[in-house]
């Protein structure tokens, strides 16, 4: 079985899973994963996704909060 990188990756950045539990779920060596994980950078694609998940959440509250006033 040839491991789908590509969709792997992306849901590590948009998951809640560890990169152990994702290779678990996908049947691949855990320290595989994390090595690649590591050499593409994948955890500071993960914050930078939840940054920007967050501040959009964040301008919606406000707008909310604008229209009840």
């Amino acid at each position: 079985m040839i491991a789908d990188w590509t969709a792997i990756r992306l849901e590590y950045i948009n998951g809640h899973m560890s990169q152990r539990e994702l290779a678990e779920s996908h049947g691949i060596n855990p320290a595989g994963l994390m090595k690649r994980a590591n050499k593409e950078s994948w955890e500071a694609e993960r914050q930078k996704r939840s940054a920007e998940v967050s501040k959009v959440a964040q301008a919606q509250l406000s707008e909310n909060r604008a229209v009840r006033s």
